[in-house]
Order: structure tokens, then sequence, then C-alpha cells
């Protein structure tokens, strides 16, 4: 008689117990082995990579269209309150600034993420600054 047949005749239910605390230990091994593996296929999946790309492209236009909203409203020269919305237009021009600062601080939080390099392309900007987007007059243009 081996080992194992000695063990399991004297104890029988601790051989079942650690037969299967030796099977779960595989099974967890096996799950660390492939939940890696599952994380990356899922960052590079192409169809993540197309949203997110178009997600950051989203993002930088509507700074661009937030800045041609604050060059309109300044160059309108319109200095009463909207009647409707009971805003000034200083009101109006406040928010948006507020909101291209939002939408720079959200585009610079995604793009600090470690995966963005696997779905930004190279024509955008890693970093948005107030500095790039000329929306006043007495702003100066980007330089580059």
């Amino acid at each position: 008689m081996n080992f194992w047949e000695k063990s399991f005749n004297r104890n029988p239910i601790l051989t079942i117990f650690l037969s299967l605390v030796a099977i779960c230990g595989m099974g967890y091994l096996l799950y660390f082995i492939f939940v890696p593996a599952t994380v990356a296929s899922r960052v590079v999946d192409p169809d993540n990579i197309v949203w997110s790309q178009e997600e950051f492209e989203e993002i930088y236009a509507s700074c661009n269209q937030v800045c041609a909203n604050i060059k309109a409203l300044q160059k309108s020269n319109v200095s009463t309150t909207d009647k409707e919305t009971g805003f000034s237009s200083a009101d109006r021009a406040l928010g948006y600034e507020n909101k291209l600062n939002e939408l720079i601080a959200s585009y610079n939080a995604k793009s600090r993420k470690i995966t963005a390099k696997h779905w930004k392309s190279g024509d955008l900007p890693q970093k948005l600054r107030r500095s790039d987007f000329s929306c006043g007059d007495d702003d100066e243009p980007p330089t580059e």
C-alpha cells in the first residue's frame, strides 16, 4: 500500500478535503494566468481603439466649438441680459470658459491613462492647455 492509500484508509474526509483544496488552488492559478491576457485583449481590441480615438477627436472638436462660441459672443458686443435665460453676456462667456476648462481637464485625464498610447493618433496633442485655444480678441494665436 502506498502513502495515498494509507492516508485515505485512515482519514478519507481529510484526503477529500486536501484534494479539493488542490483543485481549487489550480483553478485560482489558471484565473491569475488568464485574466491579464483578457484585459490586454480588451485594450488592443479594434472596437475599443476606434471608440477611444473618436472620443479624443470629439473632445478636441468640442474645445474648438466652445472657443468659437466665446469668439462669437465677444464679437456680438451685446451687454444686455438675455430675456429668455436671464443670463448676461458676461455670465454666458464665463460659462463657456468653464466648459472649455472642463473639456481640457477631461481630455488630459483620459490622455494620462496608461492605455491612451494605444488609443490616440499622433495628430492629436498629448496634453491640452488653455493657451492652445485662441478664444478672445486679445489672445495670441497658438504657436507650434
